[in-house]
Parts: structure tokens; C-alpha cells; sequence
């Protein structure tokens, strides 16, 4: 399988598999725009309409005519193990040489082993094994012989992604494939303001108003600290600011300086989140 790694340039994207410093793929969320995103969007587009997938919402579920089809072709069967999937790939998509197929059936088995250990069921796991590869017979099949080409084919999402989407395109960029989320509303489904259903960061003081804070400094005036929507034990508070980095007196959670991409010497911030 191919490595995750982080883009130094824009251009990075469009530099062939054997001009590349390893063989690594690129995995990014766009969270923001600005007119030097837009351009690259621009082109990324076009290039994944010519050689590759473009998604512009959910990916469909498998409907009735679809599994009747794999159950036609495949039948129901399912076994947790590699050589299993990979037989199956063999049967269901035969334009993959052996190695693409190798590297899509190691990507699925890790994919339905992490969803084991975190206590799927076996029928879980069969339904999502079925639906990952109607997936790839459905919405991918025009690229799955290209994985890990030296013309590395290219996927663009654009919408909010389920676990299910974002683990399928995970495989197929492990298997040699470019990827780009786009996001641009970032995080604010989820953090941003204070609303039931999101994470926050927030300090609980002591006090009915702000108006008493001036008359007890130097004393601690915290009665709850909440982190990422959960109340953190007193344990996790740290010290008082100026004496520490951590705890209720830290930046928040969610701060960071941005992200960034370029030349080493010329970094310029990039509303660009890598996905390892």
C-alpha cells in the first residue's frame, strides 16, 4: 500500500507517481477558501472528471437491484479474512491486476478488523463488506484498474462524509489514489458556537456575574471545566495561568495557527487539513 504523506506545494497533487520524493498519495480537507484554493479546486476538478471520481453528496446506498445482482454474481457469502476479500475482488472487478487487488483487500480487511476490535458484530461486518464492494462496483469500478498508477487517479468529495464513505475512499487512496474532501464550512456543524449536540470548551466559575471577579483575584474561581463537550475532573485543570500551559487557562482545544503548504522558508497558511 502507498503512504499518506503532506503536500510541500499546491502542485504536489498533479506531479506524477515516479516524480514524487516517495510513493505517497495525498489525503487533504479543504476547510476554508481563498482565490488560490479556488484555482486549485478548478483544476483538481477537471482533473478528476478526466481521470478519476468526482462526488457531489452522499454516495447511494445499495438498492434492491444492486444486491440482488452481487447476491446473483457473488452470492451472500462472507469470511473475515484476507484471501477471502481478495478471491472476491478477483471475481467482482477483474480488470485490477494482482496487486491492486492485494492492496484493496489488505485496506478492506484493516477497515473491517478496526471496526471488530471496536465491537462490531459479525453481521455488521458482512453488511459493511457488502456495501464497500457494491461501492466499488457502482461508483468506482472506472478506477480501480488505475490504483497506484504512475497517472494516480484522482477522487473529489464534496459534501459531508459518513464514517462509511470516508473508510471506502480510505482503502482506495491506501491502494494509490489521490484524495480531496471539500468542506468548506470546516468544523461548524460541530464546534463554533454553543448549541446542544456540539463540542465546546468552557469555564464554570464560581460567581452569579463577571461584576465579582475583580473582588476575589488570586484565588481559584473555577467551579467546572468542560473540554470538547465533556466535564474534565478537577485532576485535568492544570494551574493557574502563567504557571502553565494546560487546563481551563490554555488556548482552547480547537485553536491552532493554521495549516500549511509550500517550500520550506516560504510557508503560507492553508485552509488544508492532512488526513494521515
Amino acid at each position: 500500500m502507498l503512504e499518506h504523506k503532506k503536500i510541500r506545494s499546491l502542485d504536489d497533487y498533479f506531479v506524477d507517481l515516479n516524480g514524487r520524493q516517495s510513493r505517497e498519495v495525498y489525503f487533504y480537507r479543504i476547510n476554508g477558501y481563498t482565490e488560490k484554493i479556488g484555482d486549485f479546486i478548478k483544476k483538481y476538478y477537471d482533473t478528476a472528471r478526466r481521470a478519476g471520481v468526482v462526488i457531489e453528496g452522499k454516495i447511494p446506498n445499495p438498492d434492491e437491484k444492486n444486491l440482488a445482482y452481487y447476491s446473483e454474481i457473488m452470492g451472500m457469502d462472507f469470511q473475515m479474512n484476507p484471501s477471502f476479500i481478495s478471491n472476491g475482488l478477483k471475481k467482482w472487478l477483474p480488470r485490477m491486476n494482482d496487486l491492486q487487488r492485494q492492496n484493496v483487500a489488505d485496506s478492506i480487511y484493516d477497515s473491517l478488523d478496526s471496526m471488530r476490535r471496536n465491537g462490531k458484530t459479525e453481521n455488521m461486518l458482512k453488511n459493511a463488506y457488502i456495501k464497500f464492494m457494491c461501492w466499488l462496483y457502482y461508483k468506482f469500478e472506472r478506477i480501480v484498474n488505475q490504483l497506484g498508477a504512475n497517472e494516480l487517479p484522482k477522487i473529489l468529495y464534496e459534501g459531508d462524509i459518513s464514517n462509511y464513505e470516508l473508510m471506502l475512499i480510505s482503502i482506495l487512496s491506501n491502494a494509490g489514489s489521490d484524495v480531496v474532501l471539500l468542506q468548506y464550512h470546516g468544523d461548524a456543524d460541530t464546534i463554533g458556537s454553543i448549541e446542544v449536540g456540539k463540542k465546546a470548551d468552557l469555564l464554570i466559575l464560581r460567581y452569579p456575574s463577571y461584576q465579582f471577579l475583580v473582588y476575589h483575584t488570586g484565588v481559584n474561581q473555577v467551579e467546572h471545566v468542560i473540554k470538547a463537550g465533556t466535564a474534565a475532573p478537577p485532576s485535568d485543570w492544570g494551574n493557574r495561568a502563567g504557571r502553565d500551559s494546560s487546563g481551563p487557562f490554555a488556548p482552547p482545544r480547537h485553536y491552532h495557527s493554521g495549516h500549511f503548504a509550500g517550500s520550506a522558508g516560504s510557508l503560507v497558511p492553508c485552509p488544508f487539513e492532512y488526513l494521515p
